[in-house]
């Protein structure tokens, strides 16, 4: 059993302690029934080795020789195939524009600046998913990542959006330049696959903070961009094109509420940002910014739980959460834990939650 948890700790690059296995079975086995290889019938023990707790994208089947304990073989069950398309349209408004890169070019040599940013921006947005909840692209499934860049809407200028009708990002010129930016946008297909939040008032609101998460949590892990202490929780800070779009430090900074009863919370309206989606998406990046890095804010002092601990548990809400009206930035937490698959009672937390919120700070 250890020979078969080292070997798949080493072929996947995780920590023995990491992993499980499942009790050995007898097999007979010869490489000629998988491989195009012929070879010696051994007689070995099968085993599966799994995450012990992690969402890790690990389920090893490996088969130790049973007389001289040598691995016959081994290998990951799981299929994760990163598959990123990323187009050029030289400043038209003609879809999708030239393609410039895929996998073959990772980094996307001898593309524009905005196309190899797209390109290496999307493919760490891949792997934080990968590696923090097992998840295979925006639909869970390998969907592919296409991306155009220095696109140029006739009727209003550059822009970015997510156009998910047609499984696409579209970036006009410089918006592809934050790291935060093209995680965000990635975040609304997830969001869309797994809930489909409206885009509506609080629930647009749920939508666009976990887009800002997630965008964060790229930012700050990848190594790259300004991830200085002023700039650290700032949406947009490496964006060409427009600038600072949000701070999740401080949400007050940008007009945004970072609470409920905040003067800044807005109602909008005039429906001008669909009942206050960007706007009241403080709330909730203020709560996470107090559970990664802590802070003391309301007259509660948090102790941070750190982006790895926290990128772990949140994801975004599953359909079957029951997220009332009164209460719905207190249920968007449990609601989050990818351990949660069936209805949410309304006031009810898992400790790690209570520990964040009800012992912590007060979002009312």
């Amino acid at each position: 059993m250890q020979s078969a948890l080292a070997v798949t700790a080493r072929e996947n690059g995780v920590s023995v302690d990491a992993l499980q296995a499942s009790t050995p079975e007898l097999w007979i086995y010869n490489p000629a029934l998988l491989t195009p290889y012929a070879g010696q019938t051994v007689l070995g023990w099968r085993m599966e080795v799994t995450p012990r707790t992690e969402l890790l994208p690990v389920r090893q089947l490996v088969l130790v020789e049973a007389k001289r304990g040598g691995i016959a073989l081994s290998f990951n069950q799981i299929d994760y195939a990163k598959n990123r398309l990323t187009y050029d349209t030289g400043g038209t408004n003609i879809l999708p524009g030239t393609l410039v890169c895929n996998e073959s070019n990772p980094t996307c040599t001898g593309g524009s600046a905005d196309a190899i940013n797209a390109h290496v921006f999307a493919g760490q947005t891949y792997d934080a998913y990968v590696n923090n909840h097992g998840r295979d692209s925006i639909d869970g499934a390998g969907m592919a990542l296409i991306s155009t860049v220095n696109y140029d809407d006739v009727s209003g200028g550059p822009t970015y959006q997510t156009l998910l009708e047609w499984r696409a990002m579209v970036y006009g010129a410089g918006f592809s330049s934050a790291d935060d930016v093209v995680a965000h946008e990635l975040t609304h297909g997830v969001t869309q696959y797994e809930s489909n939040l409206f885009y509506y008032y609080q629930s647009g609101a749920i939508n666009e903070s976990f887009s800002d998460v997630w965008g964060e949590f790229v930012d700050l892990s990848n190594g790259m961009g300004t991830d200085t202490a002023a700039t650290r929780w700032q949406m947009g800070e490496d964006l060409t094109a427009f600038g600072v779009i949000r701070d999740m430090e401080d949400p007050t900074l940008y007009g945004d509420p970072d609470k409920m009863t905040s003067v800044n919370y807005s109602f909008d309206t005039s429906y001008a940002d669909n009942g206050g989606v960007h706007s009241n998406s403080g709330i909730n990046n203020k709560a996470v910014f107090l559970m990664v890095d802590g802070g003391t804010f309301n007259g509660r002092t948090v102790t941070g739980l750190n982006i790895v601990k926290v990128a772990k548990f949140i994801t975004t809400p599953k359909p079957t959460c029951r997220i009332q009206a009164q209460i719905i930035w207190i249920c968007i937490m449990p609601c989050s834990l990818p351990a949660l698959r069936s209805p949410v009672p309304p006031g009810s937390r898992p400790p790690i939650v209570r520990k964040c919120l009800t012992r912590s700070t007060r979002l009312r």
